[in-house]
């Protein structure tokens, strides 16, 4: 491998940082096979910077070493991201995403939505394509209609509502102050009071 121009023997890895790079280069040289798997060595080259002893740069590290474009190692570490997202939260027997085409889709949404949208495909269709995948994003991604205005007589029968069941909770505690603290004349006044309030209201057309 080329050396970078530019770049100092201070950048030299240690002798566990060169086996490690060495494990990660194997793995991606699979030949990209196994995409979460390149994808998570490519993420640790890259946060790890093993790449610095030979190229300062990720993106020609990838391009010189791999023969990929930096576009595309990031679109693997993205791709690995997801699927960890899908399988950890995934039931058991759950069908596993199988190439980098569905989880590109699925990168489109929320890492917290992306296990639901993909359950939601695999539920729905016979083949979970990028495609399948990508008409469920749209369909979500969809406005919601707004809900019709409630009318006049609407708004009134749901105050009517809240008055009854406020007015009968009321009641029901009056009577628990009752067998508590016994006052036989304030507590017949308060029923009056509130038996006046639910006459009104069930009169109230």
């Amino acid at each position: 491998m080329a050396r970078s121009k530019g770049n100092e023997m201070s950048n030299e890895l240690t002798r566990k940082q060169a086996t490690r790079l060495a494990e990660l280069e194997a793995i991606i040289h699979s030949g990209l096979k196994t995409f979460c798997e390149v994808g998570s060595a490519l993420a640790e080259l890259n946060r790890e910077r093993l790449h610095i002893e030979t190229h300062s740069n990720f993106g020609d590290y990838c391009l010189e070493v791999f023969g990929i474009s930096k576009t595309h190692a990031h679109r693997l570490i993205n791709a690995a991201e997801v699927f960890k997202n899908v399988v950890t939260v995934s039931p058991i027997g759950y069908t596993a995403p199988t190439n980098e085409g569905q989880l590109r889709e699925l990168a489109k949404v929320e890492p917290a939505e992306q296990a639901e949208v993909w359950q939601e495909v695999v539920e729905t269709v016979a083949t979970p394509t990028a495609k399948a995948i990508k008409a469920v994003v749209e369909k979500r991604a969809e406005p919601k209609p707004d809900k019709p205005k409630p009318t006049r007589k609407e708004i009134a029968a749901d105050l009517k509502s809240s008055i009854k069941q406020h007015n009968a909770a009321m009641m029901r505690l009056v009577d628990d102050l009752h067998v508590t603290e016994p006052n036989k004349r304030e507590h017949n006044a308060i029923h009056v009071c509130f038996r006046d309030i639910h006459a009104g209201v069930e009169a109230w057309k």
